[in-house]
């Protein structure tokens, strides 16, 4: 069966750019450009197998104070929805306070953008997808 990665990230050309590595490889995926547009696609679907998340990316409504990392809103309401996924987070994050803060979740792997290459997020992303499921 195709596994569904909800991707969330605000660059598309990124998205098309290593989507097609994922694609050859059978899955599909779900882009999401904001955090709101993220939380529709968590509230209305239950088929997702897979999230690759950045945690900058623009919140898609008015939000104050600006939060310079919304994608720790995203990780919250995965928690609160108890939506029990594998998680990529794909970053050009690199302080280290920031970064800590990712262990009070369930983060598979934290790849940082610039440095990985796309066979390293297929392989990453076979790995977590095709590794037999615990429960």
């Amino acid at each position: 069966t195709m596994a569904n990665i909800l991707w969330i990230e605000d660059d598309y050309k990124r998205i098309k750019e290593l989507g097609y590595f994922l694609e050859e490889e059978g899955y599909k995926f779900i882009p999401a450009m904001t955090k709101k547009e993220a939380f529709q696609i968590l509230d209305e679907r239950k088929d997702i197998d897979l999230i690759i998340l950045d945690l900058i990316l623009p919140e898609g409504e008015d939000v104050k104070p600006i939060d310079p990392y919304p994608g720790f809103k995203v990780l919250e309401r995965l928690k609160e929805l108890n939506i029990n996924v594998p998680i990529i987070v794909l970053t050009v994050v690199r302080d280290i306070q920031i970064l800590e803060k990712l262990s009070k979740y369930q983060i598979t792997e934290i790849l940082k953008k610039g440095v990985f290459k796309p066979s390293e997020l297929r392989d990453v992303v076979h790995n977590v997808l095709e590794k037999p499921k615990k429960y």
